[in-house]
């Protein structure tokens, strides 16, 4: 997930276009579905991040800028 995001900023230096994630922590176990969440968060500070999923993962409360709604 992370060189993912860092070629989306070497591609696009001055605006990052939305990140759309299908799902992505369906095959994650609970420490990597954490660490993932973590570099989503971060991310969200400079752009925007639409993550899809039909899952209630208990990770998702400690992160607003992930709330399923």
């Amino acid at each position: 997930m992370s060189l993912r995001l860092e070629a989306l900023r070497s591609i696009f230096l001055d605006d990052l276009p939305p990140l759309i994630l299908d799902d992505p922590l369906v095959s994650c176990d609970p420490q990597r579905r954490s660490q993932i969440l973590g570099i989503l968060d971060s991310h969200s500070e400079s752009g925007q991040v639409i993550y899809l999923t039909c899952h209630d993962w208990p990770e998702l409360e400690r992160y607003p800028c992930l709330e399923l709604g």
